[in-house]
């Protein structure tokens, strides 16, 4: 295999860490697989999770190198692609933390708050 399609199934694997540990929870989550491939190559994400706030796109990322500020700006991206609004959050793996709630979640502060004003109407 080669290194391009190693970390390629090591991304693969951790997308469906984080969608079946979600689904797992009783929570409505989609795995955008080739969505892009297949509505003009418009990257919208890994993961869609619908909830009350609306949709979240969460971008997942499984590197031994983070970097969080370069992913938060990927995920925005993404997020503003898909009709609603959608509030794009980063997921990402901590080495040695295998287990599904054990991973970090990042998102930028007005994410945040947009969650917290959705929550009081």
């Amino acid at each position: 295999m080669s290194a391009g399609n190693k970390h390629k199934a090591k991304g693969t694997a951790y997308e469906k860490l984080i969608h079946d540990g979600l689904v797992a929870l009783g929570l409505n989550a989609e795995r955008m697989g080739n969505y892009g491939k297949d509505h003009g190559n418009e990257d919208v994400g890994d993961i869609h999770l619908r909830s009350g706030f609306g949709t979240i796109v969460i971008q997942a990322k499984n590197r031994k190198q983070h970097n969080v500020g370069q992913w938060l700006r990927e995920a925005g991206e993404q997020a503003a692609r898909v009709p609603g609004a959608p509030l794009p959050v980063v997921v990402y793996k901590l080495r040695g933390q295998p287990a599904f709630l054990d991973q970090v979640v990042s998102m930028r502060m007005e994410t945040l708050v947009r969650m917290l004003a959705m929550e009081m109407l």
